[in-house]
C-alpha cells in the first residue's frame, strides 16, 4: 500500500509497543485474515498484546473505560463493521483507535486486479477515513508501517460529544 499516498511508518509491533503499553489497552479481532497479510498482522499484534498484557476481545466487546483499542480488520469497503461499533463506543472520550487494516481475502483470478490498481488501494484508503470520521473520530491520520507495507493503520480519537 505503501507509495499510494500513505508514508511509511515505524515498524509495527515496536510502535504498539512503545507507544501504547503504558495504556489500558485492548485488541479486538475482527472477522477474516486468516492467511496472507491478514495472518501475518494477527501474530505480530498477538505477540506484542502477549508481551503488554493485553487482552484479546471476542468480536464486539470491550470493558468499559479504554484508553486504547486495537482492531484488526480487512480493508475493503467505506464502512465500519456494526460488529466493531459496540467496542468503540464503550471506549472512555478521547480514548485512541487504532485500526489495522489488511486487503481482503481474494480468490486467485482477483489479486492481480486488486494489486495493479493503486486507485483501488487510495480509494479504499480514502473512504475508510471518511468512515471513522463520519463515525465520530477525529486528528485521524494513516500511515503503512515499514515491514507490513500492505497494512494500513489509521489511528484517530474519539469524541467526546455524545451522539458523535
Amino acid at each position: 500500500m505503501r507509495g499510494v499516498d500513505q508514508l511509511p511508518g515505524p515498524v509495527l509491533a515496536e510502535w504498539l509497543v512503545h507507544a501504547l503499553s503504558p495504556l489500558q489497552t485492548a485488541v479486538l479481532i475482527g472477522p477474516g485474515g486468516t492467511s496472507g497479510s491478514g495472518a501475518l498482522l494477527r501474530t505480530r499484534v498477538g505477540a506484542a498484546a502477549a508481551q503488554c498484557g493485553w487482552p484479546v476481545l471476542a468480536e464486539g466487546v470491550a470493558p468499559a473505560g479504554l484508553a486504547t483499542l486495537i482492531m484488526i480488520t480487512a480493508l475493503g469497503d467505506a464502512r465500519v463493521d456494526p460488529a466493531l461499533v459496540p467496542a468503540v463506543e464503550a471506549m472512555q472520550p478521547g480514548g485512541l483507535v487504532v485500526e489495522l487494516a489488511h486487503p481482503p481475502s481474494l480468490r486467485p483470478w482477483q489479486v492481480l486486479k486488486w494489486l495493479r490498481r493503486t486507485r483501488v488501494m487510495r480509494s479504499a484508503a480514502e473512504l475508510r477515513a471518511r468512515a471513522w470520521l463520519g463515525f465520530g473520530l477525529y486528528a485521524l491520520e494513516q500511515w503503512a508501517p515499514v515491514d507490513l507495507p500492505r497494512v494500513l493503520v489509521t489511528c484517530g480519537r474519539r469524541r467526546a460529544i455524545p451522539g458523535r
